[in-house]
């Protein structure tokens, strides 16, 4: 399946770019989705669990499998022991159909 990720506020800064396409294997989870951006991009891996993600506008754990023509948000925040959580943007994407060549 082919993703379309668009990165917001916080998330464009530390992606360096505002949208990226991605091929995806079928089956691929919301939290499957979220460790690659991390492994990719360090700083996704400094949050310390997978931000709340929407799907179709929906919020769902990770272990829910993404499909063709799923949108994606992933929410950042930040947080330290004290003081009050605050966001910092979102990253949407589109889970948009596989393109077969022949």
């Amino acid at each position: 399946m082919r993703v379309r990720v668009l990165y917001f506020a916080s998330f464009r800064d530390a992606a360096g770019r505002p949208e990226e396409d991605r091929e995806l294997p079928p089956g691929t989870r919301v939290l499957d989705l979220w460790e690659i951006l991390s492994r990719e991009i360090p700083a996704f891996s400094r949050f310390p669990a997978m931000p709340p993600a929407a799907v179709n506008r929906l919020y769902q754990p990770g272990h829910v499998p993404l499909e063709d023509g799923d949108e994606v948000i992933l929410r950042g925040w930040c947080e330290r022991e004290g003081f009050a959580r605050i966001g910092l943007g979102e990253c949407t994407g589109v889970v948009l159909p596989a393109h077969h060549t022949t």
